[in-house]
């Protein structure tokens, strides 16, 4: 029988893990990772040293007879980094019945050295009774009364904990697990159907900030004014909210980029130093699909007069593989309809004019991407430019990328950018601009591979044999050093057989041909439109060092969307562009105590500690010598049944579905906006 204990707040915790006792060092497996018993950390815990032989260094868990974890609501355990370097680790909760295993994981990032007192891992049943399944609902990623990855809770058969891929040896300490919580199908609804409200939110859980009634918005907008009144922008800005109060630099009448006292900053065009403090998707949330959920929704306007706005067709770039693919369908936007209730028939003008009030009262001094061009327009906030590189694409091995030696990737970029970015070109207030989003770079071999099963036709590919021929004049050469049978320069081009192994060396220099020709057309177009404007990137989601230095050599700042509880994970990547500042194009953090159904790509437990990550998050950025800004995605949270496209419901926003802020993140926005240049910067 394991021991029961009372948590603060009368709930019982189960120990489940307690490394006081010698069986859980020999009980489960251990692949390419050693364990021993400590009481340095956490009283007893555990000193787990991974491996890198195996892609998967794991420690697993294993209980003499499975856990029945039915009664409560989530797995937790104390967690350090030993290490001077940052690490992700993974943890996996493994259940089983008659009807198959069912897995659920999530990662945790930890910079050098950091000790998090509690990790939680949510325990979300896979199937609530038996007649109601995961698979009556679809086209959204966290299900309403199940989970994106559902669980058998009361057979839970192994935790599991590894790395990924380590480059190196990792050391960390764990100590005691325990199940808490309430679980979270305490008490199902009778009748879960229809399960969204006439607001778009969930109908059968209440938390603090939900609307109840179109009459309450009127009081919450007085709330609001008060509020933004007795909170105007920090006091030590000036009017771009750049540093007013510190040292003056070179004015230029443009945003540029300088390093000061080992400290790479933006400049703005006053002259202040200025951290980009910013948020993405500033405008509307995305729609939700109809077809098919008719029996989701309490209550529906109707879709002609006055509230026919909200509604529209399926967009016409819809993937097959979306489940409103083909279908008659209309799609309806509850954000939209809400604003409508709550600013009357000008909703549109007086939402814009609140968002120009929330931004610098927040203490955010950016528009970050993708966000309502009318922000734009008499800016008053600096914002980003967003544009596309366009033209033919390298289409081989799974991938498609632009092609850089093809002439018309010069033509069709710069008319883009023209359309794009020319209306912004002469606009002090327009920070840069970002060119394209998480492209697929790979591996340092990843493209250069396509490029070597494209067809003979493909630019890149002719470039290739071009590169190969200057050190290679007869074909004979390169099959020798190859290994290769190619009985010419032509047969060259017309294969599109796998690379030998000794190829690497030179697909690997071509990559970094590829990528510099990339990275330096674009800056050349760019500037070619809008010399004024700086080049933010194309917004890494992953990188290699080739591409890396690539961008560090064009771009006028490199910028990552950095998914962790601090962007020092990503300390050896941001190191690889050389000595050049960077910008984090996206971040965020989402919790499950307001009614949505997927925490996004870093969960936390809550709102409060939702807060405190992103205090920590901007205070790292704020530190880093390389980091010039950081924006964080999104200002809305997305519909609880998932926007149409591809069914992210995250509920990451700054406001809800009904334009109602989250003050815990507000307050902790306000607070990094106050400390934007007061805060130790080494």
């Amino acid at each position: 029988m394991l021991p029961l204990m009372l948590l603060s707040g009368g709930l019982a915790a189960l120990d489940l893990v307690d490394f006081s006792k010698e069986e859980w060092f020999s009980r489960g497996p251990l692949e390419d990772i050693s364990v021993k018993k400590s009481a340095q950390e956490f009283g007893e815990s555990a000193l787990v040293q991974t491996g890198m032989k195996s892609p998967w260094p794991s420690y697993y868990l294993v209980p003499e007879n499975a856990w029945d974890l039915s009664g409560f609501g989530e797995i937790s355990f104390p967690v350090k980094n030993l290490d001077r370097e940052p690490m992700m680790l993974y943890c996996k909760v493994v259940s089983a019945s008659a009807t198959g295993a069912r897995k659920s994981s999530t990662f945790i990032t930890l910079v050098e050295g950091e000790r998090q007192e509690r990790i939680h891992i949510p325990l979300i049943p896979l199937q609530a009774t038996g007649t109601l399944k995961a698979s009556d609902f679809f086209g959204m990623r966290g299900l309403p009364f199940f989970g994106a990855d559902g669980l058998y809770p009361e057979k839970i058969e192994k935790i599991v904990l590894f790395v990924f891929k380590p480059s190196r040896v990792h050391r960390f300490a764990v100590g005691l697990l325990q199940a808490s919580g309430e679980p979270a199908l305490s008490r199902l609804p009778k009748d879960p159907f229809p399960f969204i409200d006439r607001f778009g939110q969930f109908r059968h859980k209440e938390w603090p900030g939900k609307i109840g009634a179109s009459g309450e918005y009127a009081a919450r907008r007085q709330l609001e004014d008060a509020d933004l009144k007795s909170h105007p922008a920090p006091g030590d800005w000036d009017r771009f909210g750049g540093d007013g109060k510190g040292p003056r630099l070179a004015a230029t009448g443009a945003f540029r980029v300088e390093k000061v006292g080992g400290k790479w900053l933006f400049v703005d065009p006053d002259g202040g130093a200025f951290f980009s403090h910013g948020l993405n998707c500033v405008g509307y949330q995305d729609p939700v699909g109809l077809a098919g959920r008719e029996t989701w929704f309490q209550s529906l306007p109707p879709d002609s007069g006055a509230t026919g706005v909200f509604y529209s067709d399926l967009p016409p770039w819809i993937a097959p593989a979306n489940p409103f693919y083909g279908k008659t369908n209309r799609v309806f936007n509850f954000f939209q309809f809400n604003l409508s209730e709550k600013y009357g028939p000008r909703w549109e003008a007086s939402f814009e004019e609140t968002t120009r009030r929330r931004l610098p009262s927040w203490g955010l001094n950016t528009v970050g991407n993708w966000s309502l061009t009318a922000l734009s327009r008499g800016a008053t906030t600096p914002y980003t430019a967003t544009t596309y590189s366009m033209g033919p694409a390298i289409s081989a091995r799974g991938l498609r990328f632009p092609d850089p030696f093809d002439p018309g990737f010069r033509e069709k970029t710069i008319e883009r950018i023209r359309g794009e970015v020319g209306p912004v070109a002469d606009d002090p207030w327009c920070l840069g601009v970002f060119v394209d989003n998480e492209r697929p770079w790979g591996d340092e071999l990843g493209l250069a591979l396509a490029v070597l099963a494209s067809p003979p036709s493909q630019a890149a590919k002719i470039a290739l044999r071009r590169k190969l021929m200057g050190r290679d004049a007869a074909i004979e050469g390169l099959n020798r050093r190859w290994g290769s049978a190619y009985p010419s320069w032509e047969a060259f081009l017309e294969s599109t057989n796998a690379a030998p192994e000794a190829a690497k060396s030179d697909l690997t220099n071509f990559y970094r041909d590829l990528a510099e020709a990339y990275f330096s057309t674009i800056k050349a177009v760019l500037k070619e439109v809008a010399p004024k404007r700086l080049y933010l990137g194309c917004r890494f989601s992953t990188s290699n060092p080739l591409v890396a230095a690539a961008a560090g050599k064009s771009c006028d700042v490199v910028s990552f969307n950095i998914y962790s509880r601090s962007p020092t994970y990503m300390n050896r990547a941001l190191a690889e562009v050389g000595d050049r500042p960077v910008i984090i194009g996206e971040f965020h953090f989402g919790a499950l105590d307001r009614g949505l159904f997927h925490g996004g790509l870093v969960p936390v437990k809550d709102q409060a500690e939702r807060a405190v990550a992103y205090e920590l998050y901007v205070a790292d950025c704020l530190r880093h010598p390389q980091i010039v800004g950081c924006h964080y995605f999104q200002y809305t949270d997305q519909p609880a049944v998932g926007r149409v496209h591809d069914g992210e419901n995250y509920q990451i926003g700054f406001i809800d579905i009904a334009d109602q802020p989250y003050p815990e993140l507000v307050a902790a926005s306000r607070k990094m906006g106050a400390a934007l240049y007061r805060l130790p910067r080494q």
